[in-house]
């Protein structure tokens, strides 16, 4: 009657052990549009994003033989993801985040008391004056919800680093958002 949704671990396995190309497709099925989504924040272009997110998918294509059965596949994907963008940026060293039309989409939580005294459309605005760097790593924290390992190791930095860094974007951000609001006003 409903079909269930198969794991990732086992639609891997049936790929790697079959070279069944659908188990892969029902993978990037699951996850493009999040990888894209990703992409996209990143690069704040939707045709570099589109780039991106193919050359991400070609790149899980032959490195999933190294994916170990007790990981996730989403965090994974996702690190494999950040990491490749960071690397683009800093290959090129060029800045594919110039002021655009395209807003950055922040969701404001409610229960997150870091923010809690600035509106969703002040956020998005102070976000844009950030530099790609603190954009990134407060994204990564914030949005994606990533432990400061998780950072670290992305990042190739150590977890001091990582908590300053945000110390001081997390600073900067709010400096940033009551000096907006306060124009506002």
């Amino acid at each position: 009657m409903f079909a269930r949704k198969k794991s990732d671990i086992y639609l891997i396995k049936k790929f790697l052990s079959k070279k069944d190309v659908s188990a892969f497709g029902e993978l990037y099925d699951r996850y493009t549009d999040r990888v894209y989504a990703k992409c996209l924040r990143f690069f704040q272009d939707e045709n570099r994003a589109k780039d991106a997110t193919q050359d991400i998918f070609i790149k899980i294509l032959y490195e999933l033989h190294s994916i170990k059965e007790t990981e996730y596949f989403s965090s994974w994907l996702y690190t494999v993801t950040y990491r490749y963008c960071i690397d683009e940026y800093r290959k090129e060293k060029k800045n594919f985040f110039k002021d655009s039309d395209i807003p950055l989409k922040v969701y404001y939580e409610e229960d997150e008391n870091v923010f809690n005294n600035f509106y969703s459309e002040i956020l998005e605005k102070g976000l844009e004056k950030l530099n790609i760097e603190e954009r990134t790593i407060i994204m990564m924290k914030y949005i994606d919800e990533m432990n400061i390992r998780t950072i670290s190791e992305i990042l190739g930095i150590g977890e001091s680093a990582v908590k300053m860094r945000l110390k001081r974007t997390r600073e900067k951000l709010i400096n940033i958002c009551n000096i907006l609001i306060n124009k506002e006003y």
